[in-house]
């Protein structure tokens, strides 16, 4: 886990970590790193699968990376800990590795491990990335030399990974597409048309702005700005029922999910109509949904929801 001393944050600029916080590295930790659940088939199976599979040349690409994202990366806090838990892990896999001397697992190692991190509130991306340096982590724009592109079978911290942290709107950003020129012929001349694709996500990650307020509250990236005049208010104002900004992506889940394990974790209070979220979850064919871990907190209930596609 990081470590809340090296947790870098302004409590009047930025949301404090605090018992959501925990809950949501807590699951993260649990359902994605857990081996007994690695063995259920969750989004982090492939560490331990060495069975050769064929992909089409498009999907090869996305299939060598391993993407985690956390939407409202606040302090860093949670996607630290996971950063972090992936270090160990390859630190244990080459280990073994030195032991066993397997070449399909030093293959595996090869795959790049992408952590991303998007914020509305630019303070919270600076706070972010200075969590990860205090913890010893490399963070995209840090150094002036491009990561090696190699794996260095002798030392664990030059295992191919990214950390990439910055001011965006949910997954609005151009990061997380793949852009395509399509040619198209329109009568007599041909016309280019771009196409934008989602970029598949193995695990994502959301502790949502989930007090109820009203709707005027909510901060707005577009100016910077709420009924609040405070960037931290889009840590926590939620608008009607705590629900307006988590629908934005709800119904949508499924298609940013890769298949076969990718897996939402979204933190959750009672307020929320917690099983009106999981019933929006299930109803997008080829879901399992559950509650992964809960709590109480100020006297309501605190849930980490998880939905992994199949």
């Amino acid at each position: 886990m990081a470590r809340i001393r090296d947790t870098s944050y302004d409590k009047s600029v930025v949301y404090e970590p605090s018992e959501d916080s925990f809950l949501l590295a807590d699951a993260v930790a649990e359902e994605i790193w857990s081996r007994e659940k690695r063995k259920e088939s969750n989004a982090l199976r492939r560490l331990d699968d060495d069975d050769e599979n064929d992909f089409d040349d498009e999907n090869d690409e996305e299939e060598e990376e391993f993407v985690s994202v956390e939407i409202g990366v606040g302090s860093g806090y949670v996607l630290c800990s996971h950063a972090m838990r992936f270090c160990e892990e390859m630190k244990e896999r080459l280990q073994r590795k030195q032991r066993e001397d397997d070449s399909k697992t030093k293959k595996k190692c090869r795959r790049v491990w992408r952590f991303l991190g998007v914020d509305v509130n630019e303070k919270a991306v600076e706070h972010a990335k200075e969590t990860m340096r205090r913890h010893g982590l490399r963070v995209v724009g840090d150094d002036e030399e491009e990561e090696k592109e190699d794996f260095d079978e002798d030392d664990s911290s030059s295992s191919r990974y990214s950390i990439e942290i910055f001011r965006g709107d949910m997954l609005e950003d151009d990061r997380f597409y793949r852009r395509r020129i399509n040619a198209k012929k329109k009568k007599t001349e041909e016309v280019k048309e771009e196409e934008r694709k989602k970029k598949l996500i193995d695990v994502l990650l959301f502790n949502p702005p989930y007090v109820v307020t009203p709707s005027e509250e909510i901060y707005d990236p577009s100016t910077k700005s709420s009924s609040l005049s405070s960037s931290l208010t889009a840590a926590w104002a939620g608008g009607v029922r705590g629900r307006e900004v988590v629908d934005r992506i709800l119904y949508d889940i499924k298609s940013w999910l890769r298949p076969n394990g990718g897996t939402f974790l979204v933190v959750a209070y009672a307020q929320n109509d917690i099983e009106e979220m999981m019933e929006i979850l299930s109803n997008q064919d080829g879901m399992r949904v559950e509650r992964a871990k809960w709590t109480k907190a100020d006297e309501e209930s605190l849930v980490v929801l998880k939905a992994v596609r199949l």
